[in-house]
This record gives C-alpha cells, sequence and structure tokens, in this order.
C-alpha cells in the first residue's frame, strides 16, 4: 500500500507544472560580458536577470557581468547611467525576463557617445556639500540634470556614500528618496535625495557656427 501510494505521489509531481525558472547563469569581473551556459532551477520568487556595469566610481574602472536567477520584486528592467566632473560615471544596463534559459547572453553596454546636452556638476565621496560649480557634457540616454545624495552598498566596498551633480537618465531619476533598491546581487542604491531637471542644451562652438 505505501509502495503505491508513492508511486502515485511520484506521478502526480511529474504531471504537476513547475512554477519555477530555468535561469541561465555566469558571472564575470573585469569584462562587461559573459556567455551563461550552465543551469540553476530557480525559486518561484524568481526571475530571470541579465545584467552588465560599467563604472569610474570605485577609485578606478570597473566592469561587471552577470546572469542569474534574481528575486522578481527586485528586477526591473532599465538603463542606469549618471555623468559627474572629474570623468566619474555609473552605467547600468538591466534586463529581466521570465521564460526558461531566456537569459543566454548578458545585455550590451554601447561606446558612450555625447548627445549635445549638459548639466552643472560636482562630486564628493563621503561629504554631502557637493555644489555643482563645474560643468558636464551629458552622454546617451542621459537627458536630466541630477542632484543625488545616497549610498552604495557593495561588499568588496561595505558602504560608499555619494553626494553629486551631473547627468542622469530617467531611469536613474526614478529612485525615490528614502527607498533602498538592489540593483544585482552585489549592489544596493539608498537615495536620500533625488531632484532631477531638463537638461540643457549645450552650446555651439565659434568653429561650427562658422560652418
Amino acid at each position: 500500500m505505501k509502495t503505491t501510494l508513492l508511486s502515485i505521489f511520484i506521478f502526480l509531481a511529474l504531471l504537476s507544472p513547475g512554477t519555477s525558472l530555468i535561469c541561465l547563469t555566469c558571472s564575470s569581473f573585469g569584462r562587461s560580458f559573459c556567455e551563461a551556459n550552465k543551469e540553476k532551477q530557480c525559486t518561484e520568487k524568481d526571475t530571470c536577470i541579465s545584467t552588465v556595469m560599467s563604472s569610474t566610481i570605485y577609485n578606478g574602472p570597473r566592469e561587471l557581468a552577470q546572469n542569474r536567477c534574481f528575486r522578481s520584486n527586485w528586477c526591473y528592467p532599465a538603463s542606469f547611467s549618471f555623468t559627474s566632473e572629474n570623468n566619474m560615471y555609473f552605467a547600468e544596463h538591466i534586463d529581466c525576463c521570465q521564460t526558461d534559459r531566456c537569459n543566454p547572453k548578458s545585455p550590451e553596454l554601447p561606446p558612450r557617445e555625447l548627445n549635445g546636452l549638459q548639466c552643472p556638476a560636482c562630486y564628493d565621496r563621503n561629504k554631502n556639500n557637493c555644489t555643482g560649480t563645474e560643468t558636464v557634457n551629458c552622454y546617451d540616454d542621459e537627458t536630466r540634470c541630477i542632484d543625488f545624495v545616497g549610498s552604495l552598498f557593495e561588499p568588496r566596498i561595505r558602504k560608499m556614500q555619494l553626494d553629486f551633480q551631473g547627468c542622469a537618465t530617467q531611469d536613474f531619476c526614478n529612485f525615490a528618496e528614502g527607498k533602498t533598491r538592489q540593483v544585482n546581487d552585489f549592489l544596493k542604491i539608498e537615495t536620500k535625495k533625488t531632484q532631477c531637471s531638463a537638461a540643457n542644451e549645450a552650446p555651439i562652438s565659434p568653429d561650427l557656427q562658422a560652418n
């Protein structure tokens, strides 16, 4: 009898449709891509994520690519980017998908290209007194001027206070004040102040006007 019941339970389990995804996984530090060739059974609360990041705010250039299971309520398809003075920038692209093995490759970060806009800029780490006295040119989808105060939480650096002004994408501006968002497995962003306005058109140089 016990053997019969066990057989029935196994048979029913095989017939039941799975509610968790199978995601492809890879992780690469120091490169902006990785090929996901391993599979992982996620939990029912997960979705598949592919993310790529490039930044200069960590005492020098850093790149990261990652594909894996990720909490569904943390996964926001978006392009987060800001540019501040002294070539300080952060750029990350995130894709989320909800079918098995839907994340074989990392998204691509295109080469940074100027978009003809500019914003007042300043950059301070571990301070809260940044005033934008310089002007920086904006790149790609950075169409907003931002005044940001908050923190980054990352295992290798723990907590880093950020106070900056510069250019930003609308996705970065959407970080709500007083909230913490898990961007990926390695990075959380806590915002204390996020104020954004339309970026300004960069003035045309005299040489271009003459042409």
